[in-house]
């Protein structure tokens, strides 16, 4: 069984303030593993770094030194990051007349295509929709017989938060030119597509 954490940075919209959008997994075989991931790299923080973090991380509000210890500890991990970008500028006409939740449920779509799995494989998504109707058409898009989707607040589970670590380091390359983030993952990752 295999276990892919899903998360994005930016935005899919026709907006283009933000160019990109980038949708990325987390690949594992024990999200047990990484459960503990975010726990250790606090530990190695001294107090007063640690009363500035509340509840749920978020890659964009922390400090350096966290975003740099969190993904030191994730890349000694057993894992595959997987991520797929989506420049705006050069969005094809037929996915520009999508509407956002669509094109959304495409782009992630797209890249699950780029994994060819061949196992049992549950893809755990942040729960950003309230919506019953939209969270039930992304299950409806991307589920098939080997692939079952779970949608879960990322305060309850830490591998969503890392996930949301990756995101936001490929988002970080792509929209500001700084790759010192992704460096630190590097040998971890399978896959860097364009769509």
């Amino acid at each position: 069984m295999k276990y892919i954490y899903f998360d994005e940075s930016g935005d899919i919209s026709n907006n283009l303030t933000r160019k990109f959008f980038v949708a990325t997994f987390l690949v594992v075989s024990d999200g047990a593993e990484l459960q503990r991931v975010i726990k250790k790299a606090l530990f190695y923080l001294n107090r007063s770094q640690k009363k500035k973090i509340t509840g749920t991380l978020h890659a964009y509000k922390e400090k350096p030194l966290v975003r740099k210890t969190v993904l030191k500890r994730l890349a000694q991990k057993n894992v595959k990051i997987y991520s797929m970008r989506v420049d705006k500028t050069k969005m094809p006409a037929s996915l520009r007349r999508m509407n956002q939740h669509e094109r959304y449920n495409y782009v992630i779509k797209q890249l699950l295509q780029k994994l060819k799995i061949k196992q049992k494989t549950t893809i755990i998504i942040s729960r950003k929709e309230t919506s019953k109707r939209l969270q039930n058409k992304l299950k409806k898009t991307l589920e098939d017989g080997r692939v079952s989707v779970e949608i879960a607040p990322a305060q309850t589970d830490t591998c969503l938060q890392l996930a949301d670590f990756v995101s936001w380091s490929f988002y970080r390359k792509y929209e500001r030119s700084d790759g010192d983030y992704i460096e630190i993952i590097r040998d971890k990752i399978g896959g860097e597509y364009e769509l």
